[in-house]
């Protein structure tokens, strides 16, 4: 019987393994318009738009977030909203399904492992919070503005630490959050010479945070001594603006970039794991779309 019951528990752990292993991923990509398109990963050169959402409000869609129940957020900074999707039960499309109202115009979000919405707003110099479960009725509970300094992007990692890109720093807060939260620590402070930090952030799961600055990205690596950050050879076309930034669960970095309307280079650049910071990571593949803004992936 023991034996009978081993077996059954390593064929059991062989099907939760394998089933985890065929979950599918999704990248969700917005543009300077009001759509969001999906495509299925990997991306390949034949790859085609699997479906399209189109934001609540009036766009266009900037930075974008999921959380643990596969529901999308994106922050549509022209309408003062953060746009929610989810899964319809029967069907499994996404559907939008609230449009939480934002005190001035939002560019970025980030859910934490409750399902708080953190919504960042520059122009008021805070991180409005929103209180899981939210609906469209909700209202920030709370806003954090200490050492808070136009706010253009938002990424936590997988301990629950909020990261914040400011203009010309980026910044680490600890939970449990409050009005009256204060950084924990400075990632990287840009020198008076140095152009302003971009909008994207990303924390790959080793801690390293990801951030666009100006034509490159850089990375501030744990545990971000000094505020220190080095630039991370991504090999993109000259003059890029890049915009936001995300991992898939296979550890592959995808970046938004932008070269003015209508420029064939526009799109998302696709850079494989294991990513090098000793040499240069070329793209693997280029997803051709035209004012590309915020990207986020989704595993079911």
């Amino acid at each position: 019987m023991a034996a009978a019951i081993g077996v059954l528990l390593l064929v059991l752990g062989a099907h939760a393994i394998a089933t985890t292993r065929h979950k599918s991923q999704w990248l969700y990509v917005s543009d300077s318009t009001k759509t969001i398109r999906i495509y299925k990963l990997p991306l390949v050169a034949s790859s085609r738009v699997s479906s399209v959402l189109s934001a609540p409000g009036n766009g266009p869609g900037y930075g974008m977030a999921v959380d643990h129940a596969g529901r999308i957020y994106i922050a549509e900074a022209n309408a003062d909203l953060i746009g929610v999707f989810a899964p319809n039960p029967k069907t499994r499309r996404m559907e939008a399904v609230a449009s939480i109202q934002t005190a001035k115009p939002a560019y970025d979000v980030a859910v934490d492992a409750a399902g708080n919405v953190f919504a960042a707003e520059p122009s008021g110099n805070d991180i409005q919070v929103f209180k899981s479960p939210v609906t469209s009725a909700s209202r920030a509970a709370f806003a954090i503005s200490s050492d808070i300094e136009n706010p253009y992007g938002l990424a936590f990692d997988s301990h629950g630490m909020l990261f914040v890109c400011n203009d010309r720093s980026v910044v680490e807060f600890r939970p449990p959050f409050g009005a009256h939260s204060a950084s924990s620590r400075s990632v990287a402070v840009a020198s008076q010479s140095q152009p302003d930090f971009g909008q994207g952030i990303t924390v790959d799961t080793k801690g390293n945070v990801f951030f666009g600055y100006g034509t490159h990205v850089e990375v501030a690596k744990s545990p971000y001594a000094n505020g220190q950050t080095s630039v991370f050879n991504l090999v993109l076309p000259p003059h890029a603006s890049i915009m936001y930034l995300a991992f898939d669960h296979n550890g592959n970095l995808y970046v938004a970039a932008q070269f003015g309307s209508g420029n064939k280079d526009n799109g998302v650049y696709v850079f494989d794991a294991p990513l090098r910071s000793d040499r240069e990571n070329i793209s693997a593949r280029f997803l051709s779309l035209d004012q590309a803004t915020g990207l986020t992936v989704l595993t079911h």
